[in-house]
């Protein structure tokens, strides 16, 4: 727990803008915030992003759940309003299927697939909407910012209906896109079947936890 606290002191000493919001009525705040990390520096990183950028407000640390995936279930809630998420459900179960990192012409062409008709512009508002979630790489490459995030959205127990994103759909989307190169070479066809077999395992695995989530209300 020392070692958070000092991270945090560390973020305010070279954090121009995270310092600029605070003052004597907040600092308890920060403290607060020490506390509901439970010493996860990934919690505490992510609330201080977002505060230091002005998408957390600090006074919202009292309303923020005291753990990692409570949080990814608060901050969902901010980021994607109303129809927002449909729009990006795709590109996050193709994020979290792909084998190694895409580049964002390969998940805009791996669309297209499924929806002929998006635009560049469209795709690059959808991956606008990302932003907060996901990482670009120094190659050009877009990850998920965090493993323990793919591990939320795909675990219906936890992220909820909304927010639940199948591994299936990203596989299946995968193993079609693949499949359109010509020639095929081996590790094509390798990664053909690979995806082809988590459709299926992804898929079992979806239906027990939409089953256990009807259940269990």
């Amino acid at each position: 727990m020392e070692d958070t606290q000092q991270y945090i002191l560390s973020r305010l000493d070279y954090d121009t803008s995270l310092r600029q919001r605070v003052n004597r009525e907040t600092l308890e705040l920060l403290n607060q915030l020490h506390i509901k990390s439970n010493g996860c520096f990934l919690y505490l990183t992510r609330v201080l992003d977002g505060i230091s950028d002005n998408f957390i407000a600090l006074r919202e640390v009292k309303e923020i759940p005291g753990t990692l995936y409570g949080l990814y279930l608060w901050m969902c809630q901010r980021l994607f309003k109303k129809r927002q998420f449909s729009k990006v459900k795709l590109i996050i179960s193709l994020l979290v299927a792909t084998r190694r990192p895409l580049q964002e012409s390969q998940i805009y062409a791996y669309l297209q697939l499924r929806c002929p008709s998006m635009t560049k512009e469209d795709f690059f508002r959808r991956m606008r909407i990302l932003n907060r979630v996901i990482i670009r790489q120094a190659d050009g490459s877009v990850v998920l910012f965090h493993h323990s995030f793919a591990d939320w959205i795909l675990d219906i127990k936890y992220c909820s209906q909304r927010f639940f994103c199948p591994a299936s759909d990203g596989h299946l989307l995968l193993a079609l896109a693949i499949s359109t190169k010509s020639p095929l070479e081996s590790e094509d066809v390798q990664d053909i079947c690979h995806h082809l077999l988590h459709v299926r395992k992804s898929s079992r695995s979806e239906e027990r936890r939409v089953g256990k989530e009807c259940r269990s209300r």
